[in-house]
């Protein structure tokens, strides 16, 4: 039952933010939400083509380089895992709180933390 009001929400939440990105195509937080609700919903290719339209607006938005990490580590393509890890740091730098665990997460792949 509430695995399915949480499917339900995240659905209604991809269709409100797919009116906003309707509205205003240009603006890089509607796509990251939605990319955050379809790997909910283990939509990843949905996913990441949101976090890439997201990155194509804003390509320092950290949060959407992260997240599309986190899919692609779902999806076991960890080199871009780790390349999308790695972007974040470099643009969030020693002011994000989990860097370390960030970098944990890179070496945990297989790869070595660039920042």
């Amino acid at each position: 039952m509430l695995l399915e009001l949480l499917h339900n929400k995240t659905s209604q939440a991809i269709q409100d933010y797919s009116k906003y990105t309707a509205f205003d195509p240009e603006e890089p937080a509607s796509y990251k939400f939605r990319g955050d609700c379809y790997r909910m919903l283990e939509q990843y290719a949905e996913a990441i083509q949101d976090y890439d339209a997201a990155i194509e607006r804003d390509p320092e938005y950290a949060l959407a380089h992260y997240n599309r990490g986190l899919t692609y580590e779902k999806l076991g393509q960890n080199e871009q895992a780790a390349n999308d890890y790695n972007v974040y740091l470099k643009l969030r730098g020693t002011e994000d709180e989990n860097a370390d665990k960030i970098r944990q997460q890179i070496r945990e792949l297989g790869y070595t933390s660039e920042f």
